[in-house]
């Protein structure tokens, strides 16, 4: 009865304040539900919830919910990804059922809604469950209208009649930011093209990746352009994450999650990486940078990457070794196994 008690006030405790309320987790806090998550799985929803929204990462030293979530639950293997679906789904339900509790809708109902805009999340759902059969709202069922809808959506697209407003921008120009904001006469390299927005690549003491809309910006001549140099924050030897959206066509998309390492500086926001063993040119806009990473990892990415590389390289290892694509902090037993096979193709 203790620990079913122990359990209710810890649910109790994590359930999300009014978003006007300031109230950061202190690190006891901030502990206990680390520990909470670990131990009671079946409230991992409002618990994730809890420690992200109340910047319980912040107290325990990191820099972020996803540099927390790589480290204090590591030892989770993999239910890591599944922790990460199950705080997605929080997010979402938050918005679907703003007075409903967090938990109650099973998280593959709400995967979907993800690849929507989150605007669209609250109208999205409704439509789910106004249109559910008989038997109620299934994964399948879901899966199904936000498909449909993002169908609507590439149709009104299409359907779109260019105007003056929507200049012709390419990948690659050079732009200045002309509405008022914080942003005002900056310039930088457009990276990426949507509908209705433009991703531009500015340097601001540090390279940032920001979102306009197309009327805030205007083509900037070379004769214009400021003494800011169009190169990327990256260097050659440096690791990033690979981060593009699920709806762009590019081929390293399949790599989502997965580190590389730079080995090379294009153009136009372009970057050569070694990835999962062979070269690679992906968009800086599409990659996050990997702060300060360990030099085991580094010591990681250099052995994977070569034995990735080699030919011989047995189907089994290949398939163990993908899987340390998608880590950055190691067990003692997952790097002895990588030292077995790193020794089992470099014998003498």
């Amino acid at each position: 009865m203790e620990d079913d008690s122990a359990i209710a006030l810890a649910v109790v405790k994590a359930e999300v304040v009014d978003e006007s309320v300031e109230l950061d987790m202190s690190a006891v806090e901030a502990r206990t539900t680390v520990t909470e998550i670990k131990n009671h799985l079946n409230q991992v929803r409002v618990l994730l919830l809890a420690l992200d929204e109340r910047r319980g990462w912040k107290a325990l030293g990191y820099e972020s919910m996803r540099q927390c979530m790589l480290h204090e639950f590591k030892d989770t293997g993999s239910k890591l990804r599944q922790l990460y679906r199950e705080l997605k789904a929080a997010h979402i339900e938050k918005v679907v059922c703003p007075r409903g509790h967090i938990g109650e809708i099973p998280e593959g109902h709400l995967r979907d809604l993800s690849k929507l805009p989150p605007e669209q999340w609250f109208s999205a759902w409704n439509e789910v469950v106004a249109t559910a059969p008989r038997k109620g709202v299934t994964t399948k069922h879901a899966a199904r209208v936000v498909e449909s809808l993002l169908e609507k959506s590439k149709q009104q697209e299409n359907s779109v009649v260019a105007t003056d407003l929507q200049e012709d921008f390419a990948i690659g120009d050079w732009v200045e930011v002309r509405q008022p904001s914080t942003w005002y006469g900056k310039q930088g390299t457009v990276t990426r093209i949507e509908q209705y927005e433009i991703t531009v690549q500015i340097d601001d003491g540090k390279w940032k990746f920001l979102r306009f809309y197309r009327e805030d910006l205007v083509k900037v001549l070379p004769f214009e352009r400021n003494a800011t140099a169009q190169k990327s924050f990256y260097k050659p030897g440096d690791l990033l994450l690979i981060d593009c959206p699920k709806n762009v066509d590019c081929d390293y998309k399949r790599y989502n999650d997965c580190w590389a390492v730079v080995i090379g500086i294009g153009e136009l926001g372009g970057i050569q990486v070694q990835l999962a063993g062979k070269k690679a040119n992906v968009m800086s806009s599409d990659t996050e940078p990997i702060d300060n990473p360990s030099d085991e990892l580094r010591q990681v990415a250099e052995k994977v990457n070569k034995l990735l590389a080699l030919d011989k390289l047995d189907e089994f290892d290949r398939e163990t070794l993908q899987l340390y694509l998608r880590r950055q902090v190691f067990t003692s037993r997952q790097l002895q196994h990588l030292a077995q096979i790193w020794n089992a193709y470099n014998e003498s």
